[in-house]
């Protein structure tokens, strides 16, 4: 490396947003291979007063 600070700090910003960019990109490949394998509908339904009671 050479001594002049400020192209230090230039390089290290530069090695910093590649490794962020190399990072975003393995994290999209990870995640566009999962699959869903169970799905279950959760959200708003009809509660019965002992199931409100019991908890």
């Amino acid at each position: 490396m050479s001594k002049n600070p400020h192209r230090r700090h230039q390089t290290i910003f530069v090695l910093v947003m590649v490794m962020g960019a190399v990072m975003i990109v393995a994290a999209h490949l990870w995640k566009s291979s999962l699959r869903v394998v169970h799905f279950t509908v959760a959200g708003n339904r009809i509660t019965e007063m002992n199931e409100i009671l019991q908890l």
